[in-house]
């Protein structure tokens, strides 16, 4: 769980090698590898720890626990201080670069962003869903040079990530003609 206060969250999964031998008594094969690769499989995850994630390349290398109230009744609340990763520099410019291309590159999933010229950094999935249609997801941050909003945006039932990155476009640009961005 990513630690907001006040809510009971349910905890993500990430799956090991352990896990399943223990668990499903089976072996963990390459294809499970590939699934987990590409977040299918037996990864669990909500929007919100899909934001915490990718607030990690965001911010350097940090993960950071997400709160709702900053004070009450004029008392400051302590919330705990972002916890440093075990990740090297390289590693995490690696990612970042490729966060980049998903929106710069002419092919990458997310290119429509590119036209908003807000710098962004973005992730897409599809969610296969047994007999319905796929989710669809983005997450990301703005602007990848200097951040200032790390996001997730899960439509259910769209078929493809594709409906998400369009309606993020949308969104993002109420951002920018308001300024936020």
């Amino acid at each position: 769980s990513t630690g907001l206060e006040f809510f009971k969250e349910a905890s993500g999964f990430v799956p090991t090698r352990l896990w399943k031998r223990l668990i499903k008594h089976e072996n963990w094969y390459d294809g499970d590898t590939a699934n987990f690769a590409i977040g299918q499989g037996y990864l669990v995850l909500t929007p919100l720890q899909a934001v915490r994630l990718i607030s990690v390349f965001a911010n350097g290398g940090y993960l950071v626990t997400p709160y709702i109230l900053k004070s009450v009744d004029n008392k400051e609340i302590v919330h705990p201080q972002p916890q440093k990763l075990n990740l090297g520099q390289h590693s995490l410019e690696v990612i970042k670069t490729g966060l980049e291309n998903v929106v710069n590159d002419a092919t990458g999933t997310a290119n429509i962003l590119a036209s908003l010229n807000l710098k962004i950094a973005a992730k897409t999935g599809t969610a296969q869903v047994y007999n319905k249609l796929a989710h669809g997801w983005v997450i990301g941050f703005a602007p990848y040079d200097k951040p200032k909003i790390a996001f997730a945006l899960l439509l259910e039932n769209v078929g493809s990530s594709a409906v998400s990155v369009v309606t993020l476009k949308n969104i993002l640009e109420k951002f920018k003609e308001k300024g936020l961005l």
